[in-house]
C-alpha cells in the first residue's frame, strides 16, 4: 500500500493531469465549438459575426480546419486552456479527496475512530462527491472557460492577443457578467 499524496502533491499532479487533457481536448473542443457556432450562425442570420456557412460533420469541419491553416489551427486555444486547466484541476482533486474523507467516513459507529472507507466508497456518495468537485473545480474556471471560447471561435485572419486582454475586453463591451 502507497502514503496518500500530500496537498502539494496533489496540487502538482492535477496541475499535470490538466495540461495533459489540454492538449486532448483542445482539437475536440476546438471543432464543437466551431461548429455551435456555424449552427448558431445559420439559425441567426446577420445578427451574429459569423457568415452562415454550411454545416460541417465533426470530421469534416477538423478537416476544413487542417487545410485551411494546419494542425495549429486546431490546437487554437490552447495556451487559453491550460490557462484553466493547469491551476484548476488540482481544485477539483483536493476537492473530491477532502469530500471523500468526509462522506467515507459518516455513519461509523460512535466512539470509534473515524477511518474513511475508500476501498468501498457507496457509489451514491462517490457520485455527489464528484459533484461537489466538480463546481469547486469549475466556479473559478469559467470566466477563463469563456475566454477560451472565444479566442477559439474567432474569424480567420483575426486573433486574440492573449486571454486576460480577451477577458479585459469582454468585461469592457458586456459587463462582468458575461
Amino acid at each position: 500500500a502507497t502514503a496518500p499524496l500530500s496537498r502539494g502533491e496533489v496540487c502538482i499532479t492535477g496541475s499535470i493531469a490538466g495540461a495533459a487533457a489540454c492538449l486532448v481536448a483542445t482539437p475536440m473542443e476546438r471543432v464543437k465549438i466551431l461548429q455551435q457556432a456555424r449552427a448558431a450562425a445559420s439559425t441567426a442570420g446577420s445578427a451574429t459575426q459569423l457568415r452562415p456557412q454550411p454545416r460541417l460533420g465533426t470530421v469534416a469541419c477538423a478537416l476544413d480546419l487542417m487545410k485551411t491553416g494546419g494542425l495549429p489551427s486546431l490546437f487554437l486555444g490552447l495556451r487559453a486552456s491550460l490557462a484553466r486547466d493547469i491551476p484548476t484541476y488540482p481544485i477539483y482533486f483536493l476537492a473530491l479527496d477532502w469530500s471523500m474523507s468526509k462522506i467515507s467516513a459518516y455513519g461509523q459507529p460512535h466512539g470509534e475512530p473515524k477511518r474513511p472507507n475508500r476501498e468501498h466508497p457507496p457509489l451514491l456518495a462517490t457520485a455527489a462527491c464528484g459533484a461537489f468537485a466538480g463546481v469547486a473545480m469549475w466556479l473559478p474556471a469559467i470566466p477563463l472557460d469563456v475566454a477560451k471560447t472565444r479566442i477559439q471561435v474567432v474569424r480567420r485572419g483575426e486573433r486574440v492577443r492573449s486571454v486576460a486582454l480577451c477577458i479585459q475586453v469582454t468585461i469592457q463591451q458586456e459587463g462582468p457578467r458575461a
